[in-house]
């Protein structure tokens, strides 16, 4: 990948995971980087002493928009862009008929076991929701939808690994809401302005008496 990078004679490099691997890309493309800083000293203390010595008022969005000062690039504080390419839209067949007249989007994946919920907690979400579900992810996560849909196949669709990216972008958009744990179709939700937007971590605050409240 290096190699391919060196043909490419990038001018500069902005780097947002600030790790070894990074570092090795910067070292040998040799060019000027500008790199995240991840404050990881900042949160090794407030995770180990309970020290809060983050930035106050200071958005993770600004900080990584900081890499890119120096070319004037501001934040112009209207959020994310997400736009779905012609054709890549799901049709409404590709979908269960149950489910065509409105559904709840439900991302059940993340990119660390510890930032997602357990199978049998998402089993207890998709039973307190009243409302056809359809479930997302990559297909890594399928077996785990699968075991999720069995509360109520009928209600809930298993998706994960059925659609592309820009698909399961658009099963969002088309959603009446999404719950999502922090991953990357949470922030395309973000992005797509959807109505709500909420990390799964907190569902028990939105979900009262077998009512998913928006």
């Amino acid at each position: 990948m290096i190699a391919e990078l060196k043909e490419e004679k990038f001018d500069y490099i902005i780097d947002l995971h600030h790790n070894l691997r990074t570092l090795r890309v910067k070292n040998d493309l040799g060019v000027p980087s500008f790199s995240f800083n991840k404050l990881n000293i900042q949160k090794l203390v407030f995770v180990k002493l309970k020290w809060n010595v983050m930035p106050k008022h200071v958005h993770i969005i600004d900080r990584y928009l900081e890499t890119v000062e120096t070319f004037g690039v501001k934040n112009d504080g209207e959020g994310m862009d997400y736009f779905i390419p012609k054709g890549c839209e799901v049709k409404e067949n590709d979908i269960p008929t149950s489910h065509q007249l409105g559904y709840i989007a439900i991302v059940i994946g993340a990119s660390y076991f510890t930032k997602k919920l357990p199978v049998y907690k998402l089993q207890e979400l998709c039973k307190a929701i009243d409302h056809p579900i359809i479930l997302l992810g990559a297909k890594e996560e399928f077996n785990d939808a699968e075991e999720i849909a069995s509360v109520d196949p009928v209600k809930v669709y298993n998706a994960c690994g059925k659609f592309s990216l820009h698909e399961s972008a658009d099963l969002v958009l088309k959603s009446r809401v999404v719950i999502s744990h922090d991953t990357g179709l949470m922030h395309i939700a973000a992005a797509l302005k959807k109505t709500c937007n909420c990390h799964l971590g907190q569902y028990n605050s939105f979900i009262r008496n077998g009512s998913l409240l928006w």
